[in-house]
């Protein structure tokens, strides 16, 4: 059921999971890291032409972006070599990743 008094502000704020909520979490973690908006943009090619993958970088900060482009989950290969070592974050849970290691 659509409408007003179902679809509405007051709803997708008090909804971690809306749109709403999602896109106030893409504009802070944009705001929050200059690399988004200022930094080269560097295209990747992942052999999954369902993933569109690219990394901004900025001063001293890289950012791997990942989009999945299907509505289904995906795996993504990447050749990340020149990021070997790079202990990557999560940018919106904080999570640790492991590594980036050579394969």
């Amino acid at each position: 059921m659509y409408g007003h008094k179902t679809v509405n502000v007051q709803a997708h704020e008090a909804d971690p999971d809306s749109l709403l909520s999602w896109t106030r979490r893409v504009l802070r973690e944009r705001k929050r890291h200059p690399a988004f908006g200022r930094g080269r943009l560097q295209l990747l090619a992942p052999e999954n032409r369902a993933i569109l993958a690219y990394v901004r970088a900025f001063e001293q900060e890289s950012i791997l972006v990942l989009n999945n482009l299907s509505s289904e989950p995906q795996e993504a290969g990447l050749d990340l070599s020149a990021f070997v070592g790079a202990c990557p974050t999560d940018l919106f849970t904080q999570e640790q990743l492991p590594p980036v290691g050579r394969e």
